[in-house]
């Protein structure tokens, strides 16, 4: 199907969660909307070093998609665990923070 110019069009989507990220990362379909901050070596070091297995990892809040807002945040993390928070800070620098417990936030 063919859009006009400036329509929305929404992301594809896929009842297999793997096989949709499978699938956009072998085209790069996705590779401009939700570029990756960390490499996969570096996400493969940074579980060996807080001692977890390859987890299934879901994407809670990213400022470029939902804002910079606190309340924005929080509505998105509030009662999860196993959280990696990650600050790219600029084109050198990245802070990563692991919280293994249920976040409580004010």
């Amino acid at each position: 199907r063919l859009s006009p110019d400036g329509a929305v069009v929404p992301p594809p989507t896929c009842a297999d969660q793997d096989e949709l990220v499978r699938v956009s990362e072998m085209y790069g379909v996705l590779e401009a909307m939700y570029p990756n901050i960390l490499a996969n070596d570096v996400m493969q070091t940074l579980l060996i070093m807080i001692g977890k297995k390859q987890p299934k990892m879901t994407c809670l809040f990213k400022s470029s998609l939902h804002g910079s807002s606190y309340t924005s945040l929080a509505q998105r993390v509030v009662g999860r665990r196993g959280l990696l928070f990650v600050i790219k800070c600029d084109d050198t620098n990245t802070i990563a923070v692991f919280a293994d417990t249920k976040l409580h936030l004010p």
